[in-house]
């Protein structure tokens, strides 16, 4: 059995047809047997139009990614042998599931959809601002996982189940980022496949209002995936015995407080990143907790 959660906010526009060309592609797909669910943050009527359609609604906490990691955990209780992420907005080729389904069958653990590994992905004109965003954060998950990974925002995933159980995260706008690293990190095959991406008919292709936010948003948890905490730590308390090594000589002239201050500036700033681990450790167990209290008010 294959889970599938189409991820909403105010689609009412467009959703019923969205589930209706989702369930005409499931039906060629003989060999499967799935599961439909809708994870909403709307204040429209998309889910009402989606219990109507007979999809189990999974109420949203708020932001995308609070629900994101909700719907996951909701799930992992379950016993689904796979799962398909949707974004709801329409742009996405809903007939490309198949193709994703049987990559998993080849062993892998994750199945991405990138824009970009083909130029007539996108069928309209791509913000450059966008563009250079989504390059800047696959290089994150590149770096993160020795792995090239060209698209960080395709709106199509297709993963093991095993994926998802206990899958830790930091921020709530790194969601696919963070599941991308955490998948690498427990041993799970991951790759990328063609994926068209087409203009929405409705509203804004926004996960946030501002550029601004979401980069405050993503920085520190991405900070501390790609594990720069550790490597500036690494690099300043190198720095310390380094200068004390070529200090020995400077003790007894003019240097010799200028030296002993800079000394303790190179071992502060290491230890400081170095308390990064303690504080990333916290965030796990902090966003783990409030997933765990939404899940047992349920």
């Amino acid at each position: 059995m294959t889970a599938i959660i189409i991820f909403t906010k105010n689609e009412e526009k467009i959703i019923s047809k969205f589930i209706d060309k989702l369930h005409d592609i499931l039906k060629k797909t003989a060999s499967y047997s799935f599961e439909l669910f809708l994870c909403d943050d709307s204040t429209d009527k998309t889910r009402k139009i989606a219990k109507q359609k007979g999809l189990t609604v999974i109420p949203g906490k708020g932001s995308l990614g609070w629900s994101y990691y909700y719907a996951l955990s909701f799930l992992s209780k379950r016993n689904f042998e796979s799962l398909i992420t949707l974004d709801g907005d329409g742009q996405t080729d809903l007939s490309e599931i198949p193709v994703f389904l049987k990559e998993l069958q080849k062993g892998f653990g994750l199945v991405l959809g990138s824009r970009f590994l083909n130029s007539s992905s996108i069928s309209y004109s791509y913000s450059k601002i966008n563009f250079i965003g989504v390059k800047l954060l696959s290089f994150a998950i590149s770096f993160s996982t020795f792995q090239k990974f060209t698209d960080s925002h395709g709106g199509l995933r297709a993963m093991q189940f095993d994926v998802i159980k206990d899958i830790p995260f930091l921020g709530t706008h790194s969601y696919v980022q963070e599941t991308i690293i955490s998948a690498k990190s427990k041993g799970f095959k991951v790759t990328e496949l063609p994926s068209k991406w087409n203009a929405r008919l409705y509203g804004e292709s926004r996960v946030v209002r501002s550029k601004i936010k979401y980069i405050k948003s993503m920085a520190l948890p991405l900070f501390l995936r790609m594990r720069l905490h550790l490597f500036f730590a690494m690099m300043f308390l190198t720095l310390y015995f380094l200068s004390l090594i070529f200090s020995d000589n400077l003790h007894k002239n003019e240097f010799a407080l200028i030296n002993m201050i800079q000394n303790s500036f190179y071992l502060i700033l290491s230890l400081c990143f170095a308390l990064f681990e303690f504080y990333k450790k916290h965030l796990y167990s902090k966003n783990k907790n409030q997933i765990k209290s939404w899940i047992n008010a349920e």
